[in-house]
């Protein structure tokens, strides 16, 4: 389903902000820009988050559960924190697509 929203072209996202969010307020607003942007960031961040989170779980959840952890605590306390740099990389990457997008 990321793939598929990665490949939504920006002026399919515009069309959709501004039919719900300018067309309710009455006027453009940066907030109806941010709203934009932020729905294109949203796959590029949740990819490159899969990724990560793939490559941190391979050996971190069986050490945990073998120490008596749960899963619930070994994905807040040792996988997420161990992800945390990929995770803010996915965000300044998606900060950066959404800019070098072509402005009409």
């Amino acid at each position: 389903m990321v793939n598929t929203f990665t490949g939504i072209p920006s002026i399919i996202v515009g069309i959709f902000v501004y039919l719900t969010v300018v067309k309710s307020m009455g006027n453009f607003s940066a907030v109806a820009g941010g709203i934009a942007l932020a729905i294109i960031m949203i796959p590029i961040i949740a990819r490159t988050s899969e990724d990560v989170y793939a490559a941190c779980a391979g050996q971190y959840p069986r050490g945990g559960t073998c120490a008596w952890h749960t899963h619930l605590a070994v994905i807040l306390g040792i996988v997420i924190p161990a992800a945390r740099s990929g995770i803010i990389t996915g965000g300044v990457l998606a900060v950066a697509r959404v800019r070098a997008r072509p402005r009409p």
